[in-house]
């Protein structure tokens, strides 16, 4: 290259370690008869043994710690500086820096600038070479890239959804305990529909209607007991998703229900309504967005006022059912 780009380069570099108060330079002029005497281990060095050498000479004549070595490359318009800082007595290379650049020529004063900096402040870093880009042969197979860690498995999402279900209930209470006083035996069956929406993190909203029927047999007919025709109720919950595709859900709900004595009874056909209360939990598995299949248990306690006072019942429902997720 132009030996002005060598001056400029040197004079960048020399600059930024005496700015930085640590060294003090030997000037050039004043070296230059020690320096054209060892121009020819200077002008060929191939390794930090010649360097050393070079560096001897220098600190036996002028007293230097250190020798700086620079070397300026181009490739196209992309010029590139390094530089080491050699200990003469130990041949270690206390600091090496490079920097690179793409311009006109006067762009490696800038580039000596960033480089002398590094080198001032003591920083040590690998070496590169500044080549050309390779393009690989048709014929040549790139490398494989390493296998990217498989991340952790996300975390469930909640789902809201509307489901219907086919109830299995269990009735307990004073009725119940009429018709089984005569030694008989009944059966239940219902079905009921639930809406459940979360409105905070795992906190969800519910309401619920259901209907079911209880039938009595002595072994020889059948007849209705009584029937819960209405149970409608609201509740609140918490749900947890429980890896992708399930989620339990469990809450507490309050309503109203109607209950219809049936032909077992004296007065069938009569209605009482009261209030009830009561706990639910459920496990739901999310087949697929828009699509839920669930499992559910449900107790209630009721309190109905009739002509002779006050009957408690009770009932414990398992459900199971499909609806849709959101």
């Amino acid at each position: 290259m132009d030996k002005n780009v060598a001056i400029g380069v040197t004079e960048k570099i020399s600059e930024e370690l005496v700015s930085s108060g640590r060294f003090m330079v030997l000037d050039r002029t004043t070296v230059s008869q020690s320096l054209a005497e060892i121009e020819f281990q200077m002008s060929g060095l191939v390794s930090d043994q010649d360097i050393r050498k070079a560096g001897d000479q220098l600190s036996s004549r002028l007293g230097a710690a250190f020798v700086v070595i620079a070397r300026v490359s181009q490739v196209g318009d992309t010029y590139f500086i390094s530089a080491k800082m050699i200990d003469v007595k130990t041949g270690e290379i206390t600091a090496q820096a490079s920097d690179e650049s793409e311009g006109k020529i006067a762009i490696t004063l800038k580039v000596a600038q960033n480089v002398g900096r590094k080198l001032a402040a003591g920083v040590k870093e690998v070496e590169k070479e500044l080549v050309p880009a390779v393009v690989a042969k048709p014929t040549e197979k790139a490398p494989k890239p390493e296998a990217a860690e498989k991340p952790a498995a996300a975390p469930g999402t909640r789902h809201s959804r509307i489901s219907v279900y086919y109830s299995q209930p269990m009735f307990f209470g004073e009725w119940e305990d009429a018709i089984d006083s005569y030694g008989d035996w009944s059966s239940s069956y219902g079905i009921s529909m639930q809406v459940l929406h979360f409105v905070w993190k795992g906190l969800y909203v519910s309401a619920f209607l259901t209907s079911m029927i209880e039938e009595a047999t002595d072994g020889f007919s059948t007849w209705m007991s009584f029937e819960p025709i209405f149970d409608v109720q609201a509740g609140v919950g918490w749900g947890l998703p429980l890896g992708k595709a399930l989620q339990i859900t469990a809450g507490v709900h309050a309503g109203y229900a109607e209950v219809t004595l049936g032909d077992y009874w004296l007065y069938a056909g009569d209605y009482y309504s009261g209030y009830c209360f009561g706990a639910d939990a459920g496990l739901d598995w999310i087949v697929m967005k828009g699509l839920a299949v669930s499992l559910r248990a449900d107790g209630t306690i009721a309190s109905f006022e009739t002509g002779t006072g006050s009957d408690e019942e009770a009932w414990l429902g398992f459900q199971v059912g499909v609806g849709w997720a959101y």
